[in-house]
């Protein structure tokens, strides 16, 4: 299996639906075993998965995800506040 490269963005843009299913429940802070069960699959596979995930976004590990994830969206609230500024500024 080749190794993805490192990409940068908003990772749900990048994973395939399964994968993007699984994003989603560690999100959610569901443990290996309860994504097991909810996608129907072994914790060999879920681990494998997640080692893919981590890999393609330079993730360490399922809690430096969790970090990067809530970093990003806090990044994107306050650009979206300061816009919402800069649009009141001109309508004065």
């Amino acid at each position: 299996m080749a190794i993805p490269r490192k990409v940068k963005g908003e990772p749900k843009k990048f994973l395939t639906p399964r994968q993007q299913e699984l994003y989603t429940l560690v999100l959610c802070g569901n443990s290996n075993p309860q994504i097991c069960e909810k996608m129907d699959l072994g914790l060999g596979t879920v681990r494998a998965m997640l080692q893919i995930i981590y890999r393609y976004f330079g993730y360490k590990n399922k809690e430096d995800l969790l970090v990067r994830h809530i970093d990003q969206a806090l990044v994107q609230e306050q650009i979206t506040i300061m816009l919402s500024q800069e649009d009141d500024d001109e309508n004065f």
